[in-house]
């Protein structure tokens, strides 16, 4: 799955929205994104996991 600045600008929108404030210390934050929420965030294109080692 490609990465693209979009997807991290939607995923840091969504931490700050569920609480995450990036100037807090201590434990990572946890944000779990499901497949759905994946979709959602990239426009309606699921998303497409690519595994190197599975191509021919």
């Amino acid at each position: 799955m490609a990465i693209r600045p979009a997807l991290v600008t939607a995923t840091i929108r969504m931490a700050l929205d569920q609480g995450w404030d990036p100037r807090q210390a201590g434990n990572a934050f946890d944000l779990a994104l499901t497949d759905e929420d994946l979709s959602e965030l990239m426009n309606g294109q699921p998303p497409a996991y690519d595994i190197p080692f599975m191509r021919r």
